[in-house]
């Protein structure tokens, strides 16, 4: 596979002089959802938002976010969005079983825009889909991979209700769920197709760095760029990894990982970060981390994240000229938001904050003198 072409930094700032359209807030703080763009229009709702689904216009002169008919199927939190022959399909997330219990969903739920309806699609995914991470780069076929393990995930909440009141049996069961190997979380590596067309799933390939729960998931020129991601509760990768798809195949090609932040001793990793493309160049900013972790898991210590505190970065990273650079910073740290490129910006919409509570805003991002600039209308 040919590497990723990017503009240096200093290029791309020529062609991101275009003003994008006016943004506002959104309506209400936005956090684990959902959404995509299509002809021109954002979509978003679920997560904070519970059934609620909006879209933003953005040929208008001053965009307001309008709401649509809500989402008919189980409320959930971390569902993925694909644009696809002119609809939007919604794959799994992480709601109530039929049980009552939590657990991973694997359905999936199409919006026809023009008629403001909702439908189930006689379909599911081959396994569960929560923390997955979801794209199309043809515009018909969507590229899902990653994903907590459905039986593992559930099995703990299962566990947790037979446990009741308790809890000595409730802390045995905790322990044995964030005590274990990378591998014994069976974490999916597979990389799944889904073509609504024939309403048909396939198997594309197999992650070569393994499964990842959380990995940002961008497109630009014509591949996929996979970033970061949990390797387990607690624990980030750094990893990058280009996917190519070619008709039911897809190959791939290792990347540099991201870059050490300025000032730290080590890059943990992120999960929940928001990245895109700026023009020709990839950026990656934001996410969620434990400072401590790597070192912990390292030295034997399987609950990798006990005692440490989960931190919201705000750096900014572009990859350039086959390479990770940090470009510049968030005003604050956020992650599990939505990323949508459109011409040479990128917007963060939304996403968790460092005191968990949601943000309603819209960060807008572009290059300029190899640096990163950022504006919330």
């Amino acid at each position: 596979m040919n590497s990723i072409k990017s503009l240096n930094p200093l290029s791309a700032a020529a062609a991101s002089s275009a003003a994008a359209a006016y943004l506002p807030r959104l309506p209400y703080a936005f956090k684990y959802g959902c959404g995509c763009l299509l002809e021109d229009v954002i979509y978003l709702g679920l997560g904070s938002l519970g059934a609620s689904w909006y879209k933003l216009d953005l040929t208008l002169g001053e965009p307001v976010f309008e709401a649509l008919s809500p989402f008919s199927g189980p409320l959930r939190e971390q569902a993925q969005a694909a644009a696809l022959n002119g609809k939007i399909y919604i794959f799994g997330g992480c709601g109530k079983l039929e049980n009552g219990l939590t657990g991973v969903l694997n359905d999936v739920w199409c919006y026809d825009p023009k008629a403001d309806h909702w439908s189930k699609c006689m379909t599911r995914a081959p396994f569960g889909l929560c923390g997955h991470s979801a794209l199309t780069l043809d515009g018909k076929t969507a590229l899902i991979t990653g994903s907590v393990n459905k039986a593992i995930f559930d099995g703990f909440f299962e566990d947790m209700a037979a446990a009741g009141d308790d809890a000595a049996m409730k802390a045995a069961i905790s322990a044995a769920y964030t005590g274990k190997r990378v591998e014994d979380y069976c974490f999916n590596a597979g990389v799944l197709t889904y073509n609504p067309e024939h309403n048909a799933w396939g198997m594309a390939g197999t992650l070569p760095c393994g499964g990842r729960a959380g990995a940002a998931f961008a497109a630009i020129n014509g591949s996929a760029v996979l970033i970061g991601g949990e390797k387990k509760p607690g624990l980030r990768s750094a990893c990058t990894l280009a996917i190519k798809q070619t008709g039911s195949e897809v190959s791939f090609e290792a990347l540099p990982d991201l870059p050490c932040p300025e000032g730290d001793a080590l890059q943990e990793g992120v999960a929940g970060a928001f990245a895109g493309a700026c023009g020709e160049v990839l950026l990656c900013a934001g996410g969620a981390n434990f400072p401590g972790s790597t070192k912990a898991y390292g030295e034997g210590k399987l609950f990798a994240h006990q005692g440490l505190v989960k931190t919201y970065r705000q750096e900014i990273y572009a990859l350039t000229d086959g390479r990770w650079q940090q470009a510049g910073q968030l005003p604050y740290g956020a992650a599990y938001g939505l990323s949508i490129s459109r011409g040479n910006e990128l917007w963060l919409i939304g996403g968790e904050l460092a005191d968990g509570s949601g943000s309603d805003a819209i960060v807008r991002l572009c290059l300029k003198d190899g640096r990163v600039l950022c504006t919330e209308d």
